[in-house]
């Protein structure tokens, strides 16, 4: 699809929100190394096949220039942005203990370095660091941060260098929002048919995870931050976080917005849950959720964490 020079091209503008946790909004964006046009195209014919459990209520084309305008990549991945600058010294004692027991040696015998410090240890470019590829038991997650060991190194969030350079004023992305009356599970499997008609058509590298080409919203902290930051008007104008489904639906269970703005801004928590607290990521905790269970989530965080050099509050 082709967007003007500056604003996005709002081909289907988002249908409002619908509160009703039987209805789940997912968000996809097709990375910008796929082909666009064809990938989309084969999602939007499974669409049409499933009319009666889904319906497209987004559809937009989001130029570069717009993108890097906004900063809207530096925002969308702000919290991993800091952990790949600041490296070790970002980990809590939580983060330091479950990297420590996943890899099986103690914390001070291990290198941990943030991504950029990784390109000048390494004496590699960001495409490099991100091309390397290791064994799946030499990748961990650490409170949502991708931990890779290379070369001895444990590596923070190897791939934010490499997503940030593709930040480019003529890299143009889409972005669709398909609204469901199917749970987590069952939009996966639809999403592995839709995986199953790329590769058949050649469009897809069948090693490869369907997240090389498209994002795909798992649970309803991650479509907060989705709806934040690409959902417009056809005027070019932000809708804001409060168009999220989930967002209205913190609302009317009395959430305020300057809250639901704060689980995005600090979603590394402590909860307590059954007489126990423990330090999550409120993102992945909340994956595969509904809006029920992930408001059970948020109503038992007792502390957010404050990371050095991450999220601040940037204006669309």
């Amino acid at each position: 699809m082709a967007g003007s020079e500056h604003n996005p091209t709002v081909l289907v503008p988002f249908t409002r929100p619908d509160p009703n946790p039987g209805a789940l909004d997912f968000f996809l964006y097709l990375r910008p190394e796929t082909n666009g046009v064809d990938v989309e195209s084969v999602i939007f014919s499974v669409v049409r096949s499933r009319k009666d459990d889904i319906e497209l209520t987004y559809l937009a084309n989001i130029p570069g220039e717009f993108i890097a305008r906004h900063n809207i990549v530096e925002r969308h991945y702000a919290l991993r942005v800091a952990f790949a600058r600041a490296g070790a010294s970002a980990f809590s004692d939580q983060m330091r203990s479950d990297l420590s027991a996943a890899v099986g040696r103690p914390w001070g015998s291990l290198d941990v370095i943030g991504a950029y410090d990784a390109l000048e240890r390494l004496h590699v470019g960001a495409e490099d660091l991100f091309a390397i590829r290791v064994p799946a038991e030499k990748v961990f997650d650490v409170a949502g941060q991708v931990v890779k060991e290379i070369d001895g190194l444990y590596v923070v969030n190897y791939d934010i260098p490499a997503l940030l350079r593709r930040d480019r004023a003529d890299t143009d992305i889409a972005v669709m929002a398909i609204r469901a009356r199917l749970d987590y599970a069952e939009f996966f499997a639809l999403l592995s048919e839709i995986r199953q008609d790329l590769i058949e058509k050649q469009l897809f590298n069948p090693e490869f995870d369907l997240s090389r080409a498209v994002h795909v919203c798992r649970g309803p902290v991650e479509q907060l931050a989705d709806a934040r930051d690409y959902l417009v008007a056809p005027s070019g104008t932000h809708l804001g976080i409060m168009w999220s489904p989930f967002a209205r639906f913190l609302k009317m269970h009395g959430f305020p917005e300057e809250a639901i703005a704060g689980v995005l801004d600090h979603p590394i928590a402590v909860v307590e849950q059954n007489g126990t607290r423990r330090e999550v990521n409120l993102v992945r905790e909340t994956r595969g959720l509904d809006y029920a269970a992930a408001l059970r989530v948020l109503n038992s965080v007792v502390a957010q964490r404050l990371i050095p050099g991450g999220p601040t509050r940037i204006e669309p």
